[in-house]
């Protein structure tokens, strides 16, 4: 949990430290690069509208990231295209609205991608963390 001592500014970024004095900086809103965390970038996006849907977070000892983009794919094309790049513990799901596919990348991030079917579109998330 955040202590008292934060702050935050219009760039949509957040520092602070955690009750045990650990630091972490959160940024919403920028581009985050899929291959930090051993993934390719989805090959067919959708142009996006706005600013990315990410959020970014750095501590002294991990990176995370939550990505949101957009395809026209089915979510098992998206599925297909992300098992491949998971090396172990891999896991796979796949119904007919909703592809879910985690483990860990050949750089030992560990990621959890979900691919979901809404209005005409399928969404992509993207949950990934590795430790520097």
């Amino acid at each position: 949990l955040p202590s008292q001592n934060s702050t935050q500014s219009q760039s949509n970024s957040f520092e602070s430290t955690t009750n045990k004095g650990d630091k972490f900086f959160m940024q919403s809103g920028q581009e985050v690069d899929p291959k930090t965390f051993g993934l390719e970038p989805y090959p067919s996006l959708l142009p996006s509208t706005g600013k990315p849907q990410t959020t970014f977070t750095k501590t002294e000892t991990q990176i995370d990231a939550n990505m949101t983009v957009f395809t026209a794919d089915a979510p098992s094309q998206v599925a297909d295209f992300y098992a491949e790049q998971i090396v172990s513990h891999k896991s796979k799901s796949v119904t007919q609205n909703t592809a879910v596919v985690g483990g860990i990348t050949k750089n030992n991030a560990e990621v959890f991608i979900v691919a979901t079917q809404l209005e005409g579109k399928t969404q992509i998330s993207i949950t990934a963390a590795i430790d520097r």
